[in-house]
């Protein structure tokens, strides 16, 4: 029998299977009655790069090859139709690749069937994307709705989308918390922009950012005490001296965190806050308090 397993490489819809996987896979579909073997290759629709690869292996084999080939995947009756034809070997050629187009446009069907089905489940709850497929999770259009309807569904995304500008963004607005899944990278300006949104949809989010240059923007604390001034906590000495503390663990510069501190939080940052929440006096230095009550007073 001719050996089929020279031919290893075949994608169906976007899956890779070996030629002798494709019985397996999916039962040969009957020709179109109204579909002549001669007049297959002015009636298909063009072949996928993969598909032409085979078609030009196809084309080096030999009758009875040909044939083995076929029985793979084809039905008995339609591979006696094709032997009967004027050229065979044309013939049994369309045939598999007239059943490859086939099974890869109802591949394409069943599969669009299963992503409108996981796009229903995330616009009714985005968290359902946690129960999702990689191949779901990595759906763009999914996970923008997912995240749509329910910001922390981005931590079920795939790494790559969690990148994704337009995905963060989105999430961050539904809910500022969402930051901590956004993914790692190394561009200040997107990093920033994501930030400022979180905030401004949430000012307590201003917890959960992971870099001090953007924990001490004065544009960003701005955004998250007009938000919310309890946020002001967030940055106050106690919580910055952290930053402060050298590599191999050393003694942290309590000094530097309350001199970063007082850099950041301006009396315009201060008012804001006791102006959203007057509980926010309590994270103010004495001396920032006096000159936020005798604003206040005027």
């Amino acid at each position: 029998m001719y050996n089929i397993y020279k031919y290893p490489i075949l994608m169906i819809g976007g899956a890779d299977l070996s030629l002798p996987q494709l019985s397996r896979y999916h039962e040969a579909p009957p020709l179109p009655e109204e579909m002549e073997l001669q007049r297959l290759p002015s009636s298909r629709p063009p072949l996928n790069e993969a598909q032409q690869q085979i078609e030009a292996e196809m084309t080096a084999m030999s009758l009875r090859e040909l044939q083995e080939f076929a029985t793979e995947i084809a039905r008995p009756d339609d591979i006696e139709a094709a032997r009967d034809n004027e050229d065979p070997a044309a013939a049994l050629r369309e045939l598999v690749l007239s059943w490859l187009v086939t099974t890869n446009e109802q591949k394409d069907a069943n599969q669009r069937a299963i992503e409108n089905d996981w796009m229903e489940l995330v616009q009714i709850d985005g968290n359902n994307l946690r129960n999702a497929p990689e191949i779901i999770r990595n759906n763009r259009e999914i996970v923008l709705a997912a995240v749509q309807q329910n910001g922390l569904a981005l931590q079920n995304a795939s790494n790559y989308l969690k990148n994704d500008r337009e995905i963060a963004l989105a999430a961050v607005r539904q809910n500022g918390k969402a930051i901590l899944y956004v993914g790692k990278v190394n561009d200040y300006l997107f990093l920033k922009e994501i930030t400022l949104a979180a905030v401004r949809q949430n000012g307590m989010a201003l917890e959960l950012v992971g870099d001090l240059s953007l924990l001490l923007d004065r544009e960003i604390v701005s955004a998250a005490v007009k938000q919310n001034g309890l946020a002001l906590q967030y940055i106050l000495p106690s919580r910055l001296i952290h930053w402060f503390t050298p590599l191999p663990p050393g003694k942290p510069d309590a000094a530097a965190a309350a001199s970063a501190y007082s850099q950041v939080v301006s009396l315009n940052i201060a008012i804001a806050a006791v102006k959203n929440n007057k509980d926010a006096m309590q994270y103010l230095s004495e001396e920032m308090r006096e000159k936020v009550s005798r604003y206040m007073s005027l």
